[in-house]
C-alpha cells in the first residue's frame, strides 16, 4: 500500500451526509479528513484521510469510490469542493 502515505480511503463508510475538515496532525503537515456525519463520530465515520488540502487531490481520492454504490449523491457534495 504505497498510497497509504498520501491517502487512506474507506469507501464502505460513505454516506449521504459527509463532512470535510482540514487538520494538522504533526510537524505542520496538513490533512483533509472526510467523515460520514450520519455516524456521529462513531465506528464507520471515517471515509478518507488525504495528505494536503488541495481540492483536486481530495477529489481524485474520492473518485476511486465505486459510483454504482454511491450514485450522484457523492457528486453533489463534491460540487462544493471542486
Amino acid at each position: 500500500m504505497s498510497h497509504a502515505q498520501k491517502w487512506l480511503l474507506f469507501e464502505d463508510n460513505i454516506g449521504k451526509n459527509i463532512a470535510i475538515d482540514e487538520t494538522s496532525l504533526s510537524n505542520g503537515e496538513l490533512y483533509t479528513i472526510i467523515t460520514n456525519r450520519d455516524k456521529h463520530g462513531k465506528q464507520g465515520c471515517l471515509v478518507a484521510i488525504v495528505a494536503g488540502t488541495k481540492s483536486l487531490d481530495v477529489c481524485k481520492v474520492l473518485d476511486k469510490i465505486d459510483e454504482k454504490e454511491t450514485g450522484s449523491r457523492r457528486r453533489g457534495h463534491l460540487g462544493l469542493v471542486r
